[in-house]
């Protein structure tokens, strides 16, 4: 797929060291952070913790969507600027179209880059043809649980505070038997936000993050090729570091030896149950989804035609 040569490189390193300073800043401001308070910080993290104790390597964990809202933005109007996109241009030229002054690109590492509805459709419509993301893609993002601590933290929240030590912080989905709870809940390990139904495709904030923003085409495309290869860099950590797959529930109270492999390693997903898994880039918690591996539903105004392995799954 062809991208915009003007897209800096730059963002995916800035968007990385910007990950890694959240995981160890300081927990006052002003405060200079100790080793220990950094290894604390560290360990409340995705796979941070094997039996209450550091792992010999750390996780290689990065979230290259850090710095995008969750939430799109809302033109306000104002003083116009020209789009200067190509997907919705001929000859290969800027677009030209009018748009408001902050119907521009979300990462504004090129500088300002406006971008127009047409081009942020047709952005979205290349992306799909060019098979960028594939389901399969979107599924190695994932870490799954066991079949046991998937029913456990899809059914009681009580579960997923006695995880909160595994990075249990953001969770999608609601658990089943409290259908009720949501928000931020202070919890006997900590505050657990339960931020309600699973978000489309990833179940996580990922997809609406890169997909439902105003993103130019060049940023859609490089950070999802970073996402696949940070995502590919943790699951051969997990291997090194654990000798198999394991379910990164299991893993915080049991050794390597005894932990459940996750559930599409086991080879578990058509089980009967819930599925539930953590996300490997931004380290959100999905609980009580749905037993087939499939892509969460609710993406198909993103596309002019969405991606046909996702509709299928």
């Amino acid at each position: 797929m062809d991208v915009d040569d003007d897209d800096d490189d730059d963002v995916l390193i800035a968007l990385v060291l910007a990950a890694s300073q959240r995981m160890g800043q300081t927990p006052f401001p002003g405060a200079a952070a100790s080793a220990t308070q950094v290894d604390i910080a560290f360990a409340a993290t995705l796979f941070g913790l094997v039996q209450g104790r550091p792992p010999s390597t750390r996780a290689p964990l990065g979230n290259y969507l850090a710095r995008v809202p969750e939430r799109p933005s809302v033109p306000t109007g104002g003083p116009e600027l020209i789009c200067t996109e190509r997907p919705a241009a001929r000859h290969g030229l800027g677009c030209g179209n009018m748009v408001a002054r902050d119907c521009q690109c979300v990462l504004p590492h090129h500088g300002p880059k406006p971008v127009c509805n047409a081009c942020a459709a047709e952005g979205n419509a290349r992306f799909a043809r060019a098979g960028a993301w594939r389901l399969d893609d979107v599924l190695r993002c994932r870490a799954y649980l066991c079949n046991d601590c998937a029913e456990d933290v899809s059914s009681q929240p009580a579960a997923l505070d006695r995880l909160r030590m595994a990075g249990v912080r953001d969770v999608r989905g609601r658990p089943y038997m409290d259908p009720n709870i949501s928000g931020p809940q202070s919890m006997a390990n900590g505050v657990i936000h339960f931020r309600g139904p699973a978000l489309p495709v990833t179940g996580c904030s990922c997809a609406l993050k890169l997909l439902a923003q105003r993103m130019c085409l060049g940023h859609k495309v490089r950070i999802v090729q970073e996402m696949a290869k940070r995502a590919d860099l943790i699951r051969d950590w997990r291997i090194r570091e654990f000798g198999r797959p394991v379910c990164p529930a299991c893993i915080l109270h049991k050794p390597a030896t005894q932990a459940n492999l996750s559930a599409d390693a086991a080879g578990q997903l058509d089980a009967v149950g819930p599925r539930a898994w953590a996300c490997l880039l931004c380290c959100e918690w999905v609980v009580n989804q749905d037993v087939r591996p499939k892509v969460v539903d609710g993406y198909r105004n993103w596309f002019p035609q969405p991606p046909q392995d996702w509709v299928n799954s």
